[in-house]
């Protein structure tokens, strides 16, 4: 099996929480300097 190394700076350059980070990257790529619109994977 694999090691999985842990996030170094989680929480200090970007959210720890998923759902916080989620947010935070969606108002990045919706923000009028970010691509402006988000990409959608199908399931």
């Amino acid at each position: 099996m694999a090691k999985v190394r842990k996030p170094a700076v989680a929480g200090a350059f970007y959210e720890a929480d998923r759902d916080k980070l989620i947010k935070q990257i969606e108002w990045s790529i919706s923000h009028p300097l970010g691509p402006g619109q988000l990409v959608r994977q199908p399931p």
